[in-house]
């Protein structure tokens, strides 16, 4: 990143903080007109101290990383719930959000020192159409090796535009061999049941893995079929649900629980951040 670029960026994060402030002023009620002139000169500490560091240290120092470590800094301050979102950070929340992404179709997990796939590939993906299966160890992606990297940066080389190649390499338990597969990315629609079925004397059982934008409509659809075959109880399994949207979560349980039962409320600094959820429907269970 040359000094240009890096003056840019503060000068970016300034303004940005500046409006926000601005806004957190007038949104949140706060009176004092000082609050702007208070920003502007703890930016100009920040901003002096960021350059200063940068070029006067005894070591090099990576200004990426280095103002990485301010934001991370100022965010841990806060709670455990605020933090930076980075490129690849963001293409897994627009997963959430959007309830598609373009991939593969396959879901990973670290096992050992190499990402596998954990269950079977979803059904009319590229994964899925090649032959891939459950247990296979995913060894190279796009000709880097997998071996002891982040799942995030596995997954980021993974997804693409639709109609774009990747090659990878499987090491599998019953093959000496690697074995190599071109794979075309294609849209995948996210799937968040990932089993529905019965498990003893009309018993529902409903593996819900994220509250993404499609888990309302995709656990209504899972319950009025065990419904349909003599469902009389459920079981919601909510384990290693990392979370997700707040509206799903809502939509979903509205689902179970009774008409005009609370579900949830927020509390927070502005005024339209204080808001009730009731559930409004009558359950179909």
């Amino acid at each position: 990143m040359s000094r240009k670029q890096q003056y840019f960026l503060v000068v970016i994060l300034i303004l940005a903080s500046v409006s926000f402030g601005g806004w957190l002023a007038n949104s949140a009620g706060v009176a004092n007109p000082d609050i702007y002139l208070s920003i502007k000169k703890n930016f100009e500490l920040f901003q002096k101290i960021y350059q200063e560091i940068t070029f006067q240290y005894v070591d090099e120092v990576d200004p990426y990383a280095f103002i990485k470590a301010g934001i991370e800094g100022m965010t841990q301050k806060l709670d455990p719930y605020t933090g930076y979102i980075e490129k690849e950070e963001n293409e897994n929340l627009a997963v959430l959000t959007k309830g598609k992404y373009g991939g593969v179709g396959m879901s990973i997990s670290k096992r050992g020192d190499y990402p596998t796939v954990v269950e079977p590939p979803f059904e009319n993906t590229p994964a899925g159409r090649a032959g891939i299966r459950e247990g296979d160890k995913i060894v190279e992606v796009a000709g880097k090796e997998t071996k002891d990297e982040s799942l995030s940066k596995i997954a980021e080389r993974l997804r693409g535009k639709k109609g774009t190649a990747v090659k990878i390499k499987i090491k599998r338990a019953d093959e000496k061999k690697r074995l190599d597969f071109r794979l075309i990315r294609d849209i995948i629609v996210v799937q968040d049941i990932q089993y529905a079925d019965f498990i003893k004397d009309n018993i529902g059982y409903v593996r819900l893995t994220r509250f993404s934008k499609n888990s309302a409509k995709q656990f209504r659809k899972a319950i009025t079929d065990l419904k349909k075959k003599g469902m009389k109880g459920l079981i919601l399994d909510l384990r290693s649900n990392p979370g997700g949207l707040l509206d799903a979560a809502v939509e979903i349980s509205d689902l179970i629980l009774p008409r005009g039962e609370l579900i949830v409320y927020t509390k927070g600094r502005t005024a339209n951040s204080n808001r009730k959820y009731y559930s409004s429907k009558d359950p179909p269970l």
